[in-house]
């Protein structure tokens, strides 16, 4: 991070849960990352849409803003509905920054979106009020899906992943297999009818994204077709 940072340096983007790899940041890494927004006077855009999402008790979720209120004066926090509450078509979403720069981010927003639409402020408001039972049962669902699918995926040769404790990833190492990122995604999908995202769009070349936001069945049938098709690039 330190050889990254220059005098021109004004924002880092941090994703915690992370997409696509599923990094949950813990407390130290973020009071690196804080100490260095303080000592170099950037903000940090913090985007933490799968706050909700983590699985692992010694891997909770933490906000950066939520260290000190220096820290907080140096932070942009956004967040959604639609992830944590399931709710990806409503277009609910929210940041939490300094009042001298919420002002400025209504006065731009204001330009590009005129409002949520009202049915979807009820929806948003029902999930603040209601919505955590069915949050953290979602969350349970989610936890036993991200065990199938690492399960799975380490039978599957010439591959490997660190196992995520957040979000509804994994990223899948298949460098092994000579194909670009996008060259095997789009076989995959071809010729083995399974979907995933190329590495490469997320700056990880050699990488795939899977998503686990599915059925305990599809997960099963996904990789079954994924270990098959990988043996036909051998």
């Amino acid at each position: 991070l330190g050889a990254a940072i220059s005098d021109r340096t004004r924002l880092l983007i941090l994703c915690t849960p992370s997409n696509p790899t599923g990094t949950v940041y813990r407390r130290a890494a973020l009071e690196m990352i804080g100490a260095a927004a303080l000592r170099h006077n950037f903000m940090v855009l913090a985007d933490e849409v799968y706050e909700k999402l983590t699985y692992d008790a010694g891997q909770p979720h933490l906000s950066i803003a939520a260290l000190s209120p220096e820290l907080a004066e140096h932070s942009i926090t956004v967040n959604s509905f639609s992830k944590s509450y399931a709710m990806t078509g409503w277009r609910v979403g929210y940041s939490c920054a300094p009042s001298w720069l919420s002002r400025k981010i209504s006065h731009l927003q204001c330009h590009f979106v005129a409002n949520v639409t009202t049915f979807a402020q009820y929806g948003a408001l029902a999930a603040l009020q209601h919505g955590e039972k069915a949050c953290q049962e979602m969350r349970k669902s989610f936890a036993r899906r991200r065990d199938l699918i690492c399960g799975l995926l380490t039978q599957v040769p010439g591959t490997s992943f660190i196992r995520p404790s957040g979000a509804f990833y994994v990223l899948l190492d298949i460098s092994s297999f000579g194909l670009s990122s996008a060259e095997f995604c789009q076989r995959l999908v071809a010729e083995a009818r399974v979907a995933a995202a190329p590495g490469a769009g997320f700056g990880a070349e050699g990488f795939i994204r899977l998503s686990y936001a599915c059925s305990q069945e599809c997960i099963r049938k996904a990789v079954q077709r994924l270990t098959e098709f990988t043996g036909t690039l051998r």
